[in-house]
């Protein structure tokens, strides 16, 4: 690059001190729509209506009287939803049996060690679907052993 001090009582041009505005214009647009679009999707997650319940004592988090227990486990790749004598492979035999259950007091969704998180949404839509607005979590050992 060539620095020359200016002459005395010459002007600074302005045509030789262009920013590149261009650049600039497409960062912010960028920027601008990854916002919006960020925005946007967490808007289904603020919806969700959980109590995560939190671990007490050396064990586990007491269940509440009358909730309906959902152990959760992944057996062999598959899901697997047992609630009492019931053993179900699929979201939507769980969300039948989960209908025919009072759901005044919500449900606990047991999860054991090696469920996947599909396996534990299924779970928790299948509670929504089945009219529980209370839905907490515990963790849980192995259902299947």
């Amino acid at each position: 690059m060539n620095f020359r001090s200016p002459k005395a009582g010459s002007r600074l041009d302005p045509s030789g001190l262009r920013l590149p505005l261009i650049a600039l214009i497409d960062v912010i647009l960028f920027l601008l729509m990854y916002f919006m679009f960020a925005g946007s999707l967490d808007a289904d997650e603020a919806e969700l209506r959980t109590a995560i319940r939190a671990e007490q004592r050396a064990g586990r988090g007491t269940p509440e009287a009358g909730a309906p227990i959902i152990d959760v486990s992944t057996v062999n790749g598959r899901p697997l939803f047992r609630v009492g004598a019931h053993r179900l492979n699929t979201r939507d035999e769980l969300t039948a049996v989960l209908t025919q259950l009072p759901n005044l007091s919500g449900a606990i969704i047991r999860v054991s060690n090696g469920a996947t998180v599909g396996t534990a949404a299924a779970a928790a839509q299948a509670c929504t679907d089945a009219g529980f607005d209370k839905i907490s979590y515990l963790p849980g050992d192995d259902p299947t052993e």
